[in-house]
């Protein structure tokens, strides 16, 4: 999540006060803290990323 992220936002204060989402809790997730799925699908819709898309086999590799 946080190499799909950095892509857009080189922070993560900045993608978390730009889409209404809590610093430390988008910290926490990038670090590999459980997350609900609400707060998973929100976190992709913020990143403009499916979620047919984000467990798309090869996804993220260049």
């Amino acid at each position: 999540m946080r190499e799909l992220r950095k892509r857009k936002y080189p922070s993560y204060e900045q993608f978390a006060n730009e889409h209404d989402l809590s610093r430390v809790q988008i910290g926490r997730f990038e670090n590999g803290a459980n997350m609900t799925m609400a707060n998973f699908i929100k976190v992709l819709h913020a990143l403009n990323i499916s979620l047919k898309d984000f467990f798309a086999e090869g996804f993220g590799e260049d």
